[in-house]
This record gives structure tokens, sequence and C-alpha cells, in this order.
């Protein structure tokens, strides 16, 4: 892509960047690769091993088909090979013939990209989640936090949820208190996050909860609606994963995250060592 006046603060890339975080890849830049070696070797190296690619041409740099001539010389597949171009532009006719995801701002291009790499988007900061409050004995040592989370995932895979999970917690400990909030937000339109949900939700997570770890009670009367926003502000991020029919397909944000819930979710989806992807 053609990058504004100020390259390292342009706003299409640094859009085109946030999304690919959240959906847990590790972005480098064309431009951004640290090497000693010829600059086109190892842009050539990404293009070949990485996970996903995202070229935009709008602009129609030389450099841009280059690259895209090199992905489908190598027979990228389609699936990992991601073009996008501003709406207005005709592409050249050189490659005007591939598939393009044609976006009017950055506000689409976010939501474009998110529908194509299959993540949704963030819950807003006044949208509301749900505080879960547990009883935290003092001879309730080690790491509890994973058990509440493990807690937490199999009440998800019981309510059969799909759709994106965030996830907070917070220890109170001058009041032996271990808080956690979630903020769900349903992939389907199946599913409705209302005081029905969260009061089936909370009737298995109570059942569940000493099943992992007989010492810790949950506590109803001290759980409680919560917007995002204190969530966010009060809390600790224990991280965001996407869920299909209770189970857990994605953890985004995963080089940012290192927390009980994220660990769970890692090993449920057989991820037992750090093995981050890669983005170009």
């Amino acid at each position: 892509m053609r990058f504004e006046k100020d390259a390292w603060n342009d706003r299409t890339y640094s859009a085109v960047r946030d999304v690919l975080k959240e959906a847990g890849y590790q972005v480098v830049r064309g431009d951004e690769v640290e090497s000693s070696g010829a600059v086109v070797d190892e842009v050539l190296r990404l293009l070949s091993e990485a996970d996903c690619v995202v070229i935009d041409t709008t602009g129609d740099s030389n450099n841009v088909a280059y690259e895209l001539g090199y992905c489908h010389g190598i027979k990228r597949h389609h699936s990992s090979l991601i073009l996008i171009r501003r709406r207005g532009a005709r592409p050249a006719f050189n490659y005007s013939h591939y598939r393009h995801n044609v976006y009017n701002d950055l506000s689409h291009l976010r939501r474009m990209l998110r529908y194509r790499l299959r993540i949704s988007t963030p819950l807003t900061l006044d949208q509301l989640g749900y505080a879960l409050a547990m009883d935290v004995p003092n001879d309730a040592i080690g790491i509890y936090g994973a058990d509440v989370a493990d807690a937490v995932l199999k009440t998800l895979k019981t309510v059969n949820f799909s759709g994106r999970c965030e996830y907070y917690a917070v220890d109170h400990i001058g009041l032996d208190l271990y808080v956690v909030g979630l903020g769900l937000k349903p992939g389907n339109s199946k599913i409705k996050i209302d005081g029905r949900f969260w009061k089936q939700f909370t009737e298995i997570f109570r059942t569940e909860l000493p099943l992992f770890n007989e010492k810790l009670t949950y506590l109803p009367n001290n759980s409680e609606y919560a917007e995002m926003r204190a969530f966010r502000q009060e809390f600790i991020a224990g991280g965001v994963a996407e869920f299909e029919d209770g189970t857990p397909t994605r953890l985004l944000d995963e080089e940012d995250t290192d927390s009980n819930f994220a660990g769970c979710i890692r090993e449920q989806l057989g991820h037992f060592e750090e093995d981050y992807t890669d983005s170009e």
C-alpha cells in the first residue's frame, strides 16, 4: 500500500494492524523488517512463511504489485491472502481480476477485516457484563484463579455459548473476595444475553465452582451487572476468546495475554507452548 506522508502514523495501516492483533497475529510491516541481509529477501521470506498476508492495492504501488505477484507465484492459498482496496480506486489491469475486499472508510475496513478473520467486534464501554463474586478463605492457597476460569469455561460449554467472551478479574484482599468480570457478545441471533441468560449462567456456575475448588464459594448477593467500562478501568484484563457451541475456537490478543483464563483457553486449544502466528 502507498502510505500517507507520515508512514509510521498511517491510519489505514493502523486499522489493519489493530484488527490483526485482535485476531492474535504478531504484525510485521514490510518496511519494519529488522535484518542485516537483503531487505527484499527478508520480505519474500515473510510472504512465504506468514500465516496471513494482507495487501492493500490502493495506489497501485510497484512494490505491492511485485509482492502480490510473488504470493500468487508461490501459490499462497486465498484463505491466507487478504486483498483490500479503498472504494473508488480502480485496480490495475494485471490484478483487477483478483477478488478484493473493498472498504469505504476505516470503520468499514475494521468491520470487514473482523468478518474476514471471523472475529467479533469488541464490546462497547456502556454494554453490560456480569461480575461474579467469590469468597476466598485464607487457606485457599494456590492458583485458584485457574480453577475459577475452568468453572467459567465449563459453564459456557453447558449453556452452549457462541460468540465473544471478554474476561477480567480482581482480588479484593481485605474483603477476601475474588471477582471475575465477564462480557459476552453472542455470535448469532439465537443467543440473547439478558437477565434470563445470566440467571441460568450463575446457577450453573454456582454448581460447577466447588467441583474445581471446594474452598471457593460463589456469592450471589455480591454479584451484579456492571458496565464494561468498570471492568476495563478497575479489573485486570484476563483475555478475549471466541467460542462456538461452548467450545473456544480462538484466543485473541494472544501475544499480550498471560493469565489464568488465557492459560485454560490455550490448554483447550492444544497450545501447550507459546506459538505466536506471524502476519505481514
